[in-house]
């Protein structure tokens, strides 16, 4: 099994609009010291998009090709 990556997601304000983001990092390390940085940067107007996506994907794979890993929360 593959080790994870620590992942963290933080929500960000805009400097201009005063408006907020959320990024979302992925950390994992390929050396002693050396990290390797991932970022998914996700803005409001693809809030709804990112969720619908997700759930329609996350539906794929527990319906149609693996067996039910437990109840989805729905939003």
């Amino acid at each position: 099994m593959r080790e994870s990556a620590p992942t963290f997601f933080d929500v960000k304000a805009t400097k201009l609009t005063k408006d907020f983001y959320v990024v979302i990092t992925e950390s994992r390390r390929i050396g002693e010291n050396t990290y390797e940085k991932h970022k998914l940067f996700l803005y409001k107007e693809d809030f709804r998009k990112f969720i619908d996506a997700l759930i329609e994907t996350t539906d794929h794979i527990e319906h149609e090709l693996a067996e039910p890993v437990g109840a989805v929360v729905e939003m």
